[in-house]
């Protein structure tokens, strides 16, 4: 029994395998083709990071790009946050198509979130985050009192020397 494994593209679609097997009585050949999809790559969170205070209701999240290596293959991300670091109550947000996500008013004042991400690709094969971020949303910060800049008293003055005067 001889085994060979010839590593080919097929239809450019994906990465296979062929393998066969030829024996010498009978000439008998058996061929195998086994597929094999590659997940997308490890990424990294990016911002907010861990620990940051965010004075707002909304907030701009980032993480870097997973790449799949496999041709065709297009990579969706889930976005999951928290306001506990074991994500037993969470919220997700699917289908995400670029590495950036607005969450908008949705956020509570004085509350802790956590959020990782998860890449998907097109056959669902995942690969999660290799880190989970918290951030705490404080309170915004106050205007300054303006009434101290708004003049009580408003009058008009001869400029000295009057250029139009002549």
């Amino acid at each position: 029994d001889a085994f060979k494994i010839i590593k080919m593209d097929l239809l450019n679609t994906e990465l296979s395998y062929l393998q066969y097997s030829n024996f010498n009585a009978g000439n008998l050949a058996i061929v195998d083709i086994i597929l094999e999809n590659t997940p997308p790559s490890s990424f990294n969170l990016i911002s907010p990071v861990s620990g940051d205070t965010i004075n707002s209701t909304s907030v701009r999240l980032t993480w870097e790009n997973a790449i799949d290596p496999d041709v065709g293959d297009e990579v969706r991300y889930h976005l999951y946050y928290s306001t506990n670091n074991s994500f037993s109550n969470f919220s997700v947000i699917n289908d995400i198509t670029d590495t950036t996500c607005f969450l908008e008013e949705c956020l509570i004042m004085g509350n802790a979130y956590w959020w990782k991400v998860s890449a998907e690709d097109s056959k669902g094969v995942t690969t999660e985050c290799n880190n989970i971020f918290n951030f705490y949303v404080g309170q915004p910060t106050t205007v300054k009192d303006r009434s101290k800049v708004i003049p009580e008293e408003f009058f008009l003055s001869q400029n000295y020397p009057n250029p139009f005067n002549y």
